[in-house]
């Protein structure tokens, strides 16, 4: 059929084509999304897991004062070296877990919860989302193998430093007679490092001397962060 030329059945087929094209890219499109979410669905799955997995291990360690310390402990990716640091808004708080640790959030695979410090904790690694997140004055996870890491470093040194030293010293109290109730409960820096104060001058079976040697093996000057005089003597 033709009007004024034109072949309507071409023209209402043509039509009928296009609507049918968007109809597909429509479902591709809605397919990706669905895809995507279900991976992200997956992966945080499989964190979820491996979490539960690290509290599993971590209630079957030794209690009391035992040092009998299973032979693999260690290699257990919690007690691994630090991946990423978590900074806060605030200079005089400290999360005193790392990022594995976290509560995950099934909604956003890189934002988890500290449930001890009622805070949430954003994983960036690029600057973009470092400078979106920054307005909003929330904690930080930062992986240490990421360029956005080598330039926020120097503003965030003090904090950055003494989270290395919370987690290293975390790690150090399994060697030394630890209990699962000694694990650091506070959000506050000077109670973190009291307690890790209280906690060194406990293992009286080791000396000062030993303790500055074992945390320079992690790159680390104890002195820095607690007097010898405060360990001796109150």
């Amino acid at each position: 059929m033709y009007r004024d030329g034109i072949d309507i059945n071409n023209e209402v087929r043509d039509e009928v084509f296009g609507e049918y094209v968007d109809e597909l890219v429509q479902e591709k499109e809605a397919l990706a999304l669905f895809k995507g979410k279900i991976e992200a669905f997956l992966e945080a799955l499989e964190q979820k897991e491996k979490t539960k997995e690290q509290q599993r291990h971590k209630n079957n360690q030794p209690r009391a004062y035992s040092t009998k310390v299973p032979k693999d402990f260690f290699e257990h990716p919690l007690y691994h070296d630090l991946k990423e640091v978590i900074v806060t808004p605030q200079k005089e708080v400290i999360i005193p877990r790392r990022w594995e640790e976290l509560q995950i959030d099934f909604s956003d695979k890189n934002r988890r919860y500290s449930g001890l410090c009622d805070m949430s904790v954003y994983r960036v690694t690029n600057r973009y989302n470092y400078r979106k997140l920054l307005d909003k004055k929330i904690a930080l996870a930062i992986p240490m193998q990421t360029v956005l890491f080598q330039e926020i470093q120097k503003e965030y040194e003090k904090q950055i430093e003494t989270y290395r030293f919370v987690q290293v010293s975390r790690r150090l109290m399994q060697e030394v007679g630890y209990r699962e109730k000694e694990d650091l409960q506070s959000c506050m820096v000077f109670e973190v490092l009291e307690d890790i104060r209280i906690f060194i001058k406990g293992r009286t079976w080791v000396s000062w001397r030993e303790w500055i040697e074992t945390y320079k093996k992690f790159g680390i000057t104890l002195e820095i962060f607690i007097m010898e005089k405060s360990v001796k003597k109150d």
